[in-house]
């Protein structure tokens, strides 16, 4: 810069003055413009160290976070691993597990099969056998429908025989009944004529006791003669 300055004003010593002022004002310019480019220089130069410095440090936390990632990754990868020889051993388990699961299953449903045609013979064993008792059924359904059609045939005939019997021996005992009023009748007729006789026979007889008690009859006379034809013999 002083170099410059210093050649401007040996050519100003040797131009013209305007021309030299000229010349001066634009070195003066210059020299402005490259301190303010100075500044601004060491402006960024600073904002350059700061960003290097802010650079630094996340590279620093960068290779921190690395390392730290790196060793997490062997970590992960030794997890990894382990995971990796649980997940065969659990695939080998759960393939062991389902072949058994295979075989029981295999073993039930031939179980299954068995018992389900089992089961068929004697559903149609037992459908054979409904059959034929709904059939015996239907026989003595019939014969107890005649049964009871001969058992109500019977007992309608042995009701009219009944009611004929009851009518006969009403009549019978209606005769025996009439049979003894007229006996009985007969029988107290004959007894009220008897009855009759008797009284007639028992007045003759008061008559003559009483005259063969009068004082005539002690006299010796004869009794007079009985009214009726004389006295009665017992």
């Amino acid at each position: 810069m002083a170099v410059l300055v210093r050649a401007a004003r040996e050519q100003a010593a040797s131009l013209d003055p305007a021309h030299v002022r000229a010349q001066i004002a634009d070195a003066e310019a210059a020299r402005r413009r490259a301190e303010a480019a100075a500044i601004t220089a060491q402006a960024q130069a600073a904002e350059a160290r700061e960003e290097t410095g802010t650079i630094a440090e996340a590279l620093a936390a960068a290779r921190d976070d690395t390392t730290a990632a790196h060793a997490a990754a062997q970590h992960s990868a030794g997890d990894a691993r382990a995971t990796a020889a649980e997940l065969e051993q659990l695939r080998r388990d759960t393939t062991a597990q389902i072949t058994a699961i295979q075989a029981r299953a295999d073993e039930q449903i031939t179980a299954a099969r068995t018992d389900a045609a089992h089961g068929a013979r004697e559903r149609d064993d037992a459908l054979a056998a409904a059959r034929e008792a709904r059939h015996a059924a239907g026989t003595e359904t019939s014969r107890a429908r005649q049964a009871e059609a001969d058992a109500r045939a019977e007992t309608d005939r042995v009701h009219a025989d009944a009611a004929r019997e009851r009518d006969t021996l009403r009549e019978y005992h209606q005769a025996q009944l009439a049979a003894a009023h007229a006996l009985t009748a007969a029988e107290r007729a004959r007894a009220e004529r008897a009855e009759a006789q008797l009284e007639a026979e028992r007045a003759d007889r008061r008559t003559l006791t009483s005259r063969l008690a009068s004082p005539d009859s002690e006299n010796g006379q004869p009794a007079s003669p009985d009214p009726r034809g004389g006295a009665k013999s017992k």
